[in-house]
């Protein structure tokens, strides 16, 4: 169990009998685990630990937060006059995603039923498909017969491509990046999906042009293709 507070972050081992502060960022306003990963934030932004509070490193994320909440992979820190970001790599990279909203100062987030709701301080509350959020549509409910993993396109691309995949039934569906050597890029999706026709969007701009992988796994299947960033 995990407690943030001005001081920094409390953790406790046996149920909240006793607590032990970590070497955690002072001031912390939110909280949110997505795996293993420990995400707080603050006024200077998100740091994650990933060994339990032992050690924290900060994020790309610098901006003021107030809120955080995770779907999978998926970590969404609300800002304080910024707006709602997310990211799907560990923190490396955050995307803006608050189209249409027309707000930009955050008090709460929570994830329910595949939906963002996001707490205001001037303007109630809004919510938003995760889905949509981080860029995956399901653009068919047709069932396939099996597993399929298309080819992205455009590709060779710069800086966004689009990756479609058939799902046959529901299950914990992964679709991940590689670099040339077989070392995770990021994970685009990691979640229970139903039956249909899937497709997610890739945003190279913050990596090498060369040659990358992206391979989609899920319950005795899996498949890999290549594709080629340009800059």
């Amino acid at each position: 169990m995990f407690v943030s507070g001005d001081a920094g972050l409390y953790r406790s081992t046996n149920n909240g009998a006793n607590w032990t502060t970590t070497e955690g960022p002072v001031g912390t306003a939110a909280i949110t685990i997505s795996g293993t990963n420990i995400y707080v934030g603050n006024y200077l932004g998100v740091y994650m630990s990933s060994n339990n509070g032992d050690n924290w490193s900060s994020t790309s994320m610098t901006t003021n937060t107030t809120c955080l909440a995770s779907s999978g992979s998926n970590v969404f820190a609300g800002t304080l006059g910024n707006g709602i970001y997310v990211t799907k790599d560990n923190g490396n990279t955050w995307l803006l995603k608050d189209e249409g909203m027309g707000v930009q100062y955050f008090n709460t987030l929570m994830v329910y039923n595949n939906y963002l709701y996001a707490g205001t301080q001037f303007s109630s509350v809004w919510k938003r498909s995760i889905q949509e959020m981080i860029g995956i549509r399901q653009i068919s409910e047709v069932i396939p017969r099996n597993y399929l993993l298309h080819q992205n396109y455009p590709n060779p691309f710069n800086p966004v491509t689009k990756i479609r995949y058939e799902v046959p039934k529901a299950g914990i569906i992964n679709l991940s990046v590689y670099d040339i050597l077989g070392r995770k890029i990021v994970t685009l999706v990691n979640e229970n999906q139903s039956a249909g026709v899937y497709e997610s969007d890739f945003n190279a701009s913050s990596l090498a042009g060369g040659i990358y992988f992206y391979r989609l796994t899920a319950e005795g299947y899996g498949e890999t293709k290549k594709m080629i960033v340009i800059k």
